[in-house]
């Protein structure tokens, strides 16, 4: 039996009423894909998050979710994208998150994250969106961003760099960005 066919995809009906994330609500042990935006979610993301080893994508943009991020979601091996945009999120982004070493878009635009950017962002490898502005970040972006040879889209600090797939060595626009170390 294939991992797909062990999956479920769920998008829970927005609610009228704040709904509070609690583990009950992740009661699926097979989410393939969670699509939770704009639901009213309230309160911090529950560590029993890490039971969902099939999750491939988590959506949690648009709620009230708050709290730091939490250190679970470096332990998902398979995320390929998690989307925190637009929440209530504090604090620094966890060194564990960049354990997650197979996400290919990463948002946390519109929280109040703050510290700086860790230099493990360049082990990101399969990286392609990264969006991080609307935040309280302070620093520049390291160096090692520059590692990111996938990465097509940036946003940062309410500036957006679009980069173009290189052809033939053609200098990356990001590794010329003024706001890189």
């Amino acid at each position: 039996m294939g991992l797909l066919s062990r999956s479920i995809w769920v998008r829970l009906r927005k609610a009228q009423d704040a709904t509070s994330l609690s583990p009950d609500i992740l009661i699926v042990h097979y989410f393939l894909v969670s699509n939770t935006e704009g639901n009213n979610l309230i309160g911090s993301v529950p560590n029993e998050l890490k039971a969902l080893t099939n999750l491939v994508q988590l959506n949690l943009e648009g709620n009230f979710i708050s709290g730091p991020i939490p250190t679970v979601f470096g332990q998902l091996q398979n995320l390929t994208v998690l989307d925190l945009d637009a929440n209530s999120l504090t604090g620094a982004i966890p060194d564990s998150l960049y354990d997650a070493e197979g996400l290919s878009e990463l948002g946390m635009l519109n929280n109040q994250l703050g510290g700086t950017i860790s230099s493990r962002i360049g082990e990101l490898d399969l990286l392609k969106v990264l969006q991080l502005d609307s935040n309280k970040f302070n620093g520049t972006l390291p160096a090692a961003i520059g590692l990111l040879s996938d990465l097509r889209k940036l946003t940062t600090t309410n500036r957006i760099i679009e980069l173009r797939e290189l052809k033939n060595g053609t200098e990356s626009k990001l590794t010329r960005c003024p706001l890189c170390t």
